[in-house]
């Protein structure tokens, strides 16, 4: 958040304690930040980017992963990045960074 000082970000997780772990992280900059306990399955508020690191593996099927993946997109603004690292490779996907079974997926969306 120090390299993008005008950025706000919202920090959405099921479990309260991965919550206050990023909310601690995240403490000097309290008024640039909010925590919401949610599912990425509920409600997205519009935005520039996603960013999902080791969250989207838990989806269980093909169907609910497409179905998840097209709601964050339908999210994005133009011009808006999805930024996934996951514990799942996905085989047709661009890979921007793998080590071992941790890779680094994007997508960008036109204007």
């Amino acid at each position: 958040m120090e390299a993008l000082p005008e950025v706000r970000v919202e920090l959405v997780d099921i479990d309260p304690k991965m919550l206050e772990v990023a909310a601690t992280r995240c403490a000097r900059h309290a008024e640039r930040f909010r925590v919401r306990h949610a599912r990425f399955q509920g409600e997205l508020p519009r935005c520039h980017a996603v960013v999902a690191s080791l969250a989207l593996h838990h989806v269980a099927t093909l169907a609910a992963k497409r179905e998840l993946y097209r709601a964050i997109y339908d999210t994005l603004e133009p011009g808006g990045v999805v930024v996934v690292a996951d514990a799942l490779t996905y085989p047709d996907a661009d890979v921007f960074w793998r080590d071992g079974e941790i890779a680094v997926y994007g997508a960008f969306k036109g204007d």
